[in-house]
């Protein structure tokens, strides 16, 4: 210890350097989400489109750096004016469940992973700012044992003291639990006829565009979309190798009244 403290006797902090910390988080909070949050309250075309891949592009990224995990399946659930979007990757750590919670993002960690919760994430407001989470967390540094959690995001304030407010309604609602869910979900309480434009513009991108999206994101095995009791399920046959180089992509299409495939070739 330094010669200069040796009589002075060691305090806890004092509560203000707590509350003082507590208000610099929130602040820097309020500054990452404040400016996005305000332009998704009209929302461009693009962003309406864009709320799925978003959310599929997070679930890749929880086994990006998972060495005993190369594939997910997702499911989406759209039941009037609510979306219910969950995968089956990898439990939260600590650092990305409040990477979630406060929109922090490392960005670009490695070339698998593109950056959880981002500014990305923040697109799926187009759907609605009030989102619960339901998922698993480690409990230590080693990941050896988990628990369950569930939140809920209040992110509909429209100036800083409201937005403070739906953080401290969120910290409210965090509660843990001894038991495991079978799914990461999340759940979108759509309120406004921006947000149902959104769940349709979506639902239409995802029909027009989810094989080639499976094609290049060959972590998603399978996803199946439950529009309002409308099942859609899209899985990925084993690839075949042609000749050097050149690859055939299966993707199987079960409707409720048709099965099709849909084949690519490709070369890398």
């Amino acid at each position: 210890m330094n010669q200069m403290n040796e009589n002075k006797h060691i305090i806890d902090a004092p509560s203000t350097n707590e509350e003082a910390l507590n208000d610099l988080l929130d602040n820097m909070y309020i500054t990452n989400v404040e400016r996005r949050l305000r332009d998704l309250n009209n929302p461009t075309v693009n962003d309406k489109k864009r709320w799925i891949w978003e959310l599929i592009q997070n679930a890749k990224d929880t086994i990006a750096n998972n060495p005993t995990r190369n594939g997910i399946n997702v499911r989406i659930e759209l039941e009037g004016d609510i979306v219910r979007f969950k995968h089956d990757g990898a439990p939260f750590t600590a650092k990305s469940r409040l990477g979630l919670l406060y929109k922090y993002s490392d960005g670009k960690e490695s070339q698998e992973s593109t950056g959880r919760f981002g500014t990305g994430f923040l697109t799926t407001h187009c759907l609605s700012k009030i989102v619960t989470i339901e998922s698993n967390m480690y409990k230590d540094k080693e990941q050896t044992e988990l628990c369950g959690f569930q939140v809920t995001m209040y992110r509909d304030g429209l100036v800083k003291n409201d937005l403070l407010d739906g953080l401290r309604k969120m910290k409210s609602t965090d509660t843990f639990f001894d038991e495991l869910f079978d799914w990461t979900t999340f759940t979108y309480h759509v309120n406004s006829d921006t947000g149902r434009e959104a769940i349709k513009l979506g639902v239409e991108n995802f029909h027009e565009n989810i094989t080639q999206t499976m094609l290049f994101c060959q972590e998603l095995h399978s996803i199946v979309l439950d529009d309002n009791g409308r099942s859609t399920t899209i899985i990925r046959k084993p690839i075949q190798t042609l000749s050097d180089n050149v690859f055939l992509a299966t993707f199987e299409i079960t409707g409720e009244k048709h099965c099709t495939r849909r084949f690519y070739l490709y070369s890398f």
